[in-house]
């Protein structure tokens, strides 16, 4: 072969390569700690189906003693690649109502047993549930064991998230107060993992006229008008005071995310009758008690047509993917969402924990931390849920139930084994969990694009003296009641009261930026503007530093804010003589609106928060002045860490002759019929690739690209080696 011809092929094939190499960026991963904090001992295995086939779904079984999470601690781990399309996530029931309950063993049984060509191959405990603590006397007739937060199974909504009015006559601390964000994890239909707070409302039109349910579902509360239909059993439990409306469907009463339905009235039952409506396979009880009652009573008659639509939506602004979600569990609190601190809590009591969530890379993790011996009720203490969801290198995660309902479960040989020590002594009855499946047929074309999943940025050298809107949007997490987001209009954090609410907030995470001493900054400027229509509001900080770490009633100061959109104001927290302000500061939450019964859709704007020294100093912000050092822009800041565009390299030149096309016999081999199945590793450092159309995993998509330069690559030797 031409020797010029030669150079100029290859010259060809390896800028195709390098063009091939360059569609790849890798994402700044977090991956998971080499070794957990005081970790003794781990075993990790591959688990397998009955028949030996390999499955990729890693468990590893992980010993931790010592002064960091406590003695004796058992992690039970499983890894979950979501790009094999034999593998999904499911949620497991304790029957065919959400008030059903069965060992976690039992449901996975009992599942495989139902659904032909798959098989659980690791299971975790789920949401928790009401108890008599708020479905008591005043609330039910008898304990309903509804879910906390959605549950979803197959595209079917079972219940929607817990309600305001749920907490009205609980008998505990939670009494009065707001449900709250429930968290949720979900998987659409192309196994895309999400972790979010869904929103799940129902609205009934009769008659021309809107009105809108409470939830789906959920208890009989006083001040609520629930939909119910036979998910929840034959019957809701509701008092004698409730007036509840019987329809009747022609087809099915299942609740699906942007789905409608039509259903006919059928029977009223007012307030104090003495029976109630049995709720069957094809019928929608509605229950109102309290202020919802009118509701009913003027807007229902027997014969009336009914039709239902049903709306989702995100409350961390994934809506549109969550729309398409086929399985669902809540938990509660959240360590890290979008690979920051979203809640933090500092109770030090030691109590067996459940978790669900997934990586940067979207690898879902299920894991449990509880003790290695019998019966006891240790395991990971809440303060140290930051750290222990960090070291284990999630992205997004939420705890599921704990204490005696922690259990963790694998396949092994065929069978279910308990792989923790249950704190009952034995695993306990749960109303559900969730699970990773085999399915022998795939159940999606390929895995969609996880571009959605946000990383995080290493915020350790920013200095904590300036946050801009940009940042404080960065660093805001453990929202409630409130919507939040950078409005870029204003150039600044925006919170927005998401519902009728006294208690909207959000925590601001100092801890992830450069350490900021409270002994040394004694004074906080907050720039802000608000909408309210009240003359004057107040902003109150429940402050976190030291060796504190989460909101507490006794470390609070409130200052006050007029309201008006005009201009900036610049209001000063003086904490010169705040009790507890000493140390590092970890962080605050921002109650806006503080004591106040808000509406809805009312907005406080955050354009700075700066940290003084002196008086003097903070005094001078309104003018302009910054600490020394401080990022007072960050969208600017994040722009100046994106490396310089590389020059373009002049295009290869084209081949002065006609190609040469090679004998047949230099055609590679065809590869053997025979599919060839290898042991996956754990993923200790994988990193996400993108292509110039969409982001995958290190799977398909990143096999064909690195692939193809490889062949090409490969195909220049091979011609060099014939002129050889």
């Amino acid at each position: 072969m031409n020797r010029k011809l030669t150079v100029s092929l290859l010259s060809l094939l390896l800028a195709l390569a390098m063009l091939a190499s360059a569609w790849i960026t890798p994402a700044l991963a977090a991956p998971p700690a080499e070794k957990l904090s005081d970790e003794q001992s781990r075993k990790t295995a591959e688990i397998t189906l009955a028949d030996g086939t390999k499955t990729g779904v890693l468990w590893s079984d992980i010993s931790v003693s010592g002064s960091t999470y406590g003695t004796d601690r058992q992690v039970n781990m499983v890894e979950i690649d979501l790009s094999n399309t034999h593998l999904s996530m499911e949620v497991l029931t304790g029957g065919p109502y959400m008030v059903s309950t069965k060992t976690l063993n039992k449901a996975a049984d009992d599942y495989n047993a139902s659904h032909k060509g798959q098989t659980v191959l690791a299971a975790v405990n789920g949401d928790l549930w009401m108890t008599a603590v708020h479905s008591g006397s005043s609330v039910s007739k008898k304990v309903l064991k509804v879910t906390r937060g959605i549950l979803m199974i197959d595209g079917e909504i079972w219940a929607s998230q817990q309600l305001d009015q749920e907490n009205l006559g609980a008998t505990n601390a939670e009494k009065n107060t707001p449900a709250g964000n429930k968290a949720a994890f979900g998987v659409t239909s192309t196994n895309q993992p999400l972790v979010g707070s869904p929103d799940i409302r129902v609205t009934m039109t009769v008659n021309g006229k809107e009105i809108k349910a409470d939830g789906i579902n959920r208890l009989p509360a006083l001040n609520a008008l629930i939909v119910y239909n036979h998910r929840v059993n034959d019957t809701n439990y509701a008092l004698n005071d409730a007036y509840e409306v019987e329809l009747e469907v022609d087809k099915t009463s299942a609740f699906k995310a942007g789905g409608e339905l039509t259903a006919k009235v059928v029977a009223i039952y007012k307030a104090g009758a003495s029976t109630r409506p049995a709720i069957g396979e094809k019928s929608i009880i509605l229950t109102a008690r309290g202020n919802r009652v009118a509701d009913l009573q003027n807007n229902f008659k027997v014969g009336d047509t009914v039709t239902f639509k049903t709306t989702l939506t995100d409350r961390m602004g994934r809506s549109e993917l969550w729309q398409d979600v086929q399985d669902a569990i809540g938990g509660h609190m959240q360590p890290i969402v979008d690979g920051k601190l979203a809640v933090a809590n500092g109770d030090t009591t030691a109590y067996p924990a459940s978790f669900v969530g997934y990586r940067d890379d979207g690898t879902v993790v299920l894991c449990s931390m509880t003790s290695t011996i019998d019966g006891s009720r240790a395991g990971l203490r809440f303060k140290d849920g930051y750290k222990f969801c960090t070291e284990m290198g999630f992205n997004s995660v939420f705890y599921l139930d704990g204490g005696g309902s922690c259990t963790f479960l694998t396949l092994d040989e065929g069978s279910y084994t308990i792989r923790n020590q249950c704190s009952d002594g034995s695993p306990r009855a749960v109303i559900n969990g969730i699970g990773v499946v085999w399915n022998e047929t795939p159940v999606c074309e390929k895995q969609g694009s996880l571009s959605y999943i946000k990383t995080a940025v290493d915020m350790s050298a920013i200095p904590a003296t300036y946050l801009d809107g940009a940042l404080i949007n960065e660093l805001i997490g453990g929202q409630n009641a409130v919507n939040t987001g950078y409005d870029e209009g204003e150039k600044a954090f925006k919170m927005t009261t998401s519902a009728a609410t006294n208690d909207p907030y959000a925590s601001l995470d100092f801890g992830a930026l450069a350490p900021a001493s409270a002994d040394t900054y004694k004074y906080i400027v907050f720039k802000v503007k608000n909408n309210h229509t009240v003359g004057s509001t107040s902003l109150t900080l429940f402050y976190a530093a030291g060796a504190d770490n989460g909101a507490a009633a006794g470390r609070t100061k409130t200052v006050s804010v007029k309201s008006g959109m005009d201009g900036w104001q610049y209001v000063i927290a003086d904490m010169s003589k705040v009790s507890n302000w000493k140390g590092n500061i970890n962080n605050i939450r921002l109650d806006i609106f503080d004591s106040l019964n808000t509406p809805a859709d009312v907005s406080m704007y955050f354009g700075a928060i700066v940290l003084c020294k002196t008086a003097d100093e903070a005094a001078k912000v309104a003018d302009g002045w910054a600490p020394e050092g401080s990022i007072t822009d960050y969208l600017a800041y994040l722009e100046s860490l994106k490396p310089e565009t590389e020059p373009e390299t002049e295009a290869p030149t084209e081949p002065e002759t006609d190609p040469v096309t090679e004998p047949a016999t230099d055609t590679p081999a065809e590869p053997d019929t025979d599919p060839v199945t290898e042991t996956p590793t754990a993923p200790a450092e994988e990193t996400t690739v993108e292509t110039l159309t969409e982001p995958v995993k290190s799977g398909c998509g990143a096999a064909v690209t690195f692939g193809m330069a490889a062949v090409l690559v490969a195909a220049a030797v091979v011609v060099i080696r014939k002129k050889d």
